[in-house]
C-alpha cells in the first residue's frame, strides 16, 4: 500500500473512531515527507467528511 493509501485508509478509519488518524500519522517514519500527502488527503476527505478538529490535530 503506498503511502497516500496509508494516510487515507486511517482517514477513513477515523469516521468512526477520529483519534485513528493520529495515530497512524504519528507513527509514520519521516512524517515531514508526508505533510503535503496528508493535507492533499485531508483536503478530499473534507469535501465528505468533517475533518476539521482532525486537521487541526495532525497539524497542532
Amino acid at each position: 500500500m503506498t503511502q497516500r493509501g496509508v494516510v487515507l485508509a486511517a482517514a477513513h478509519t477515523a469516521v468512526l473512531q477520529e483519534g485513528a488518524v493520529v495515530q497512524a500519522v504519528a507513527s509514520v517514519p519521516n512524517r515531514t515527507s508526508l505533510d503535503a500527502e496528508i493535507d492533499n488527503v485531508l483536503d478530499e476527505l473534507r469535501d465528505l467528511f468533517d475533518f476539521h478538529d482532525i486537521h487541526f490535530r495532525l497539524r497542532g
